[in-house]
């Protein structure tokens, strides 16, 4: 699980849709086969955080697009570490 400073917040290394949270600290960028499920599973959250930190992806998660980034963590308070 990663923490980010809230003073840190990343920048995407590809495009982002309308419907990030603003305030992001780390963003994944989609590949052939992503699913919700998968993407979630590798950030270490739920499918309904990766919907809540990116509001346009719908419920059934049909929206993401290959090559664009999503933000898989909001920045938190304290120190940034990789726990």
């Amino acid at each position: 699980m990663y923490r980010f400073a809230d003073n840190d917040p990343a920048t995407p290394a590809q495009p982002t849709r309308p419907g990030a949270i603003e305030n992001c600290g780390r963003y994944y960028t989609v590949t052939a086969g992503d699913t919700c499920e998968l993407v979630a599973l590798r950030f270490g959250i739920s499918s309904s955080d990766l919907r809540k930190y990116n509001t346009y992806i719908d419920d059934d998660c049909k929206n993401l697009w290959i090559g664009y980034s999503v933000c898989v963590a909001p920045v938190t308070n304290g120190p940034a570490s990789k726990d």
